[in-house]
């Protein structure tokens, strides 16, 4: 209190509560008024260190919570490398499933044509598979491009309706409509290219009983700029956890496309009616795990997914992503994490993590470690920041889960010299949060026109 106001008298041990700080004892002129300057005083100290007491703890919070994100990526890493090798399909299934591929497709006419060209040249029974695209809001030639090869075209309208989610929903309700009725519906964007055996690794993989499929996801422009070079990386650490997932015998994750359902699980989760706005992959997933079924990877079912090159479609996906992580998270988050603990269902539980997770993307993670490393070689952080020596470990941690996702996937090197720019793309998550908090945020429709063909995809396999 003395240091507070300015007083340098030295307090007897006596009376030091009502000794003024400027020195002035009880019953001299002035002695109210600088008991009341005491008092003040002292309230300001208390606050002060209440404010210091919550800081501390608000950076508890976030350190801990980095920390724990950061463990639980390295652990699916280790995951990944118990089971390197691809599991294959054994004999020929017994049973030649009938296919519905649906297509939904916003002024895609510039790339559905190499989508349907790689389901023509199928090595699947021609007859047990129907392609059907949703002309969605289209006011390009999408509808009649699809018509000129043959496939079943649905055109649909809607301002107030305008995600994937709500195409797949209208698609599953008019053939119900209309009583038509397949053994598994497969969902595809019309920028893919699947390989010939796409369909009949699918078939392989729901003869071993599995009801929700996922498959491999891959790049089809990888080289084509800096920014798919980062979404690549991106892909790969993704895969990464992929792998994790099914190494630590966890469901896997739907990443949008290539994911196939069997018509059981769609009858008894009433279709796609839970899961239309943004991130229908992740509701649908969740979906899934709260009815007791698993999501099982099946990477010999590539499918080849173009990446955006420009920044602007970038940030608007992301924001979509941000949006649909939050309606998953507080649709989903808190009934998976009740019910595995009311059941004792591991399953549950994780999934609750992954859900929890993903409002953390590895990007943000790897800014928030990197500038926790730097905050803790600041003397004034001592105490409040932990050692620099975590944060090194844990950022460490993190560039070598990078390194491994490469090495799984294959990366041509290239890629490994783009990890000096992958700072990049957390700049970009950033400016999608900032956006996404002060801003409104609005759809839109990210522009597709990747030049890779079918043979260009046939000869890289090869």
């Amino acid at each position: 209190t003395r240091q507070c106001c300015g007083s340098r008298r030295p307090l007897p041990s006596s009376n030091a509560l009502c000794l003024d700080v400027r020195g002035i004892w009880p019953g001299e002129p002035g002695a109210v008024d600088t008991v009341a300057q005491s008092e003040t005083c002292l309230s300001r100290v208390y606050h002060a260190r209440s404010a210091v007491m919550a800081l501390g703890a608000i950076a508890l919070v976030i350190q801990t919570t980095l920390i724990f994100y950061s463990a639980y990526i390295f652990a699916m890493a280790l995951g990944a490398l118990r089971r390197l090798k691809l599991q294959r399909g054994g004999d020929t299934p017994r049973t030649v499933r009938d296919f519905a591929v649906i297509v939904p497709a916003l002024n895609e006419e510039m790339v559905i044509v190499q989508l349907l060209e790689s389901f023509r040249i199928q090595d699947y029974p021609r007859d047990r598979f129907q392609v059907y695209v949703v002309a969605d809001n289209c006011t390009d030639r999408t509808a009649e491009v699809a018509r000129e090869h043959g496939v079943i075209v649905y055109e649909r309208f809607s301002e107030s309706e305008r995600s994937k989610g709500y195409v797949i929903r209208f698609l599953l309700e008019q053939l119900r409509a209309a009583g038509v009725s397949h053994d598994v519906y497969v969902i595809m964007d019309a920028d893919n290219i699947v390989l010939p055996s796409f369909l009949s690794e699918m078939n392989r993989a729901f003869e071993r009983g599995h009801h929700v499929v996922q498959g491999l996801r891959a790049t089809k422009n990888p080289l084509e700029s800096w920014t798919t070079r980062l979404d690549y990386i991106s892909e790969c650490a993704a895969e990464l956890e992929t792998r994790g997932r099914r190494g630590w015998g966890l469901s896997s994750g739907l990443r949008g496309t290539a994911m196939a359902f069997s018509s059981q699980l769609l009858d008894e989760l009433g279709g796609w009616q839970e899961c239309e706005g943004f991130h229908e992959d992740i509701k649908m997933q969740a979906n899934c795990v709260l009815h007791g079924y698993r999501v099982a990877w099946w990477p010999e079912a590539v499918a080849y997914d173009e990446k955006l090159t420009s920044i602007r479609d970038i940030s608007s996906q992301r924001s979509r992503w941000l949006a649909g992580d939050i309606q998953v998270f507080r649709k989903y988050f808190f009934r998976l994490l009740a019910g595995g603990i009311r059941r004792a269902d591991f399953h549950r539980l994780e999934q609750a993590l992954y859900l929890s997770r993903q409002m953390l993307p590895r990007s943000s993670l790897a800014a928030g470690l990197l500038l926790m490393l730097c905050l803790s070689l600041f003397p004034f952080s001592q105490g409040v920041i932990w050692r620099w020596e975590i944060w090194a470990a844990a950022l460490g941690g993190q560039f070598l889960c990078l390194i491994v996702g490469l090495l799984l996937a294959r990366a041509p090197r290239s890629m490994y010299l783009a990890l000096t720019i992958s700072p990049a793309f957390s700049l970009i998550w950033l400016w999608v949060l900032a956006s996404s908090v002060v801003g409104r945020r609005r759809y839109r429709k990210a522009s597709h026109a990747s030049s890779v063909t079918v043979d260009d995809i046939l000869n890289k396999e090869r």
